[in-house]
């Protein structure tokens, strides 16, 4: 599991939609911060959301981590936006890869 702070991961924090990276990746955890909403993430593979969904995620009150190591991440192959709906930040690990 990636935990704040160490290098294996980079960490791309978010308040708001935006761009999570602009190249290949797979996202291998997703944290929600305290939240006081029930929340939905939507991560498209492209860069403005307008694209099909690859990956939802929810959350109840509270906060949740979610870890996608064990399965080798979730691939985005072009490059991956965040519609983020409820919470007030996210956490995003992400392994930059050359190619998928």
């Amino acid at each position: 599991m990636p935990t704040p702070g160490t290098s294996q991961y980079r960490l791309v924090p978010l308040t708001a939609d935006g761009v999570v990276t602009t190249t290949p990746c797979r996202i291998m955890a997703i944290e929600f911060g305290d939240t006081t909403v029930v929340s939905k993430l939507e991560f498209t593979d492209d860069a403005d959301g307008s694209g099909t969904n690859v990956l939802v995620v929810s959350c109840g009150i509270g906060g949740d981590f979610r870890d996608y190591t064990a399965i080798g991440g979730i691939t985005f192959p072009t490059r991956c936006f965040l519609d983020l709906t409820g919470a007030t930040w996210v956490g995003v690990w992400v392994d930059d890869v050359r190619s998928v």
